[in-house]
């Protein structure tokens, strides 16, 4: 793996282009993989390029794994339309194995679930017990995908965020607020 800071704030990971910008209002470091050769890091402007460097490093198997999605994607434009289309599927089954793996410690009743294109949540749990989705679950780790859905099955018994609520997800996921910490850090651009 080769990987140079340059003096413009980009560095190439073998062939990905990394673009680290400083914006005033950042409250945390976002990395965001815009096609499957560029990633753009925002950086908050309490933190220094060097930490920004060092961040994008501990994520290479993300940025490597989910540049190898996009790049087999039926199209190379990664757009709001085609990828809801393109990775539909995948999400939907990557949500129902997950939900059955679950089914034993959380076995309440949904009615169903939508894969979505969802413009800033992970996913969502309606009044009417409906589960919806963000198609690009299917770019996140495992571990932060399974927590997503649980998270959603969780809300299908209590309905808030609640000391009950947490109660649920530590069954399976004590560990929640890592978790939750390093959610934060996947996101991307709905172009």
């Amino acid at each position: 793996m080769e990987h140079y800071l340059c003096m413009n704030h980009q560095f190439l990971l073998d062939s990905i282009s990394v673009h680290l910008r400083k914006v005033r209002r950042a409250k945390r470091l976002t990395l965001r993989l815009i096609t499957p050769a560029q990633v753009n890091v925002t950086i908050p402007y309490f933190v220094s390029f060097k930490q920004a460097h060092d961040f994008v490093l501990t994520k290479t198997d993300w940025i490597y794994k989910t540049a190898n999605k996009l790049s087999q994607s039926p199209k190379k434009q990664f757009t709001q339309d085609n990828g809801l289309a393109a990775h539909k599927d995948d999400a939907q089954q990557l949500i129902a194995s997950i939900i059955e793996k679950y089914t034993s410690t959380y076995p309440y009743a949904h009615k169903k679930v939508f894969v979505k294109n969802l413009k800033t949540r992970w996913g969502s749990c309606s009044s009417a017990q409906n589960l919806n989705f963000n198609y690009r679950l299917v770019f996140l780790p495992e571990r932060l995908a399974e927590y997503v859905v649980v998270h959603e099955l969780c809300h299908l018994k209590e309905m808030n965020h609640g000391p009950n609520f947490w109660k649920l997800v530590t069954q399976k996921f004590p560990d929640y607020k890592q978790l939750r910490k390093q959610l934060r850090e996947y996101s991307f651009y709905c172009l």
